[in-house]
């Protein structure tokens, strides 16, 4: 009797339940991942899929200081 036939067909492992669907949303969110990157989705809507935040692009970040500003009455120098 070898080291093989210690294993039936299918053996089963306890496992928990929150362990279950955190491996299950480990799998999903690499899955969704890889279809981005295979349907050449932009690197920055990838990122902000994967974390869940909005990323501010240098053009919007200067355009929400002058909104900023306005609110508060300021104004720039130049």
């Amino acid at each position: 009797m070898g080291l093989i036939d210690a294993f039936a067909k299918d053996d089963r492992a306890e496992i928990k339940m929150t362990e279950l669907c955190e491996l299950i949303k480990a799998g999903v969110k690499g899955e969704l991942l890889m279809n981005a990157v295979n349907c050449n989705v932009p690197h920055q809507y990838i990122r902000e899929m994967a974390s869940g935040n909005k990323e501010v692009l240098l053009s919007e970040a200067g355009k929400q200081a002058e909104t900023d500003a306005g609110a508060y009455g300021l104004t720039s120098a130049t």
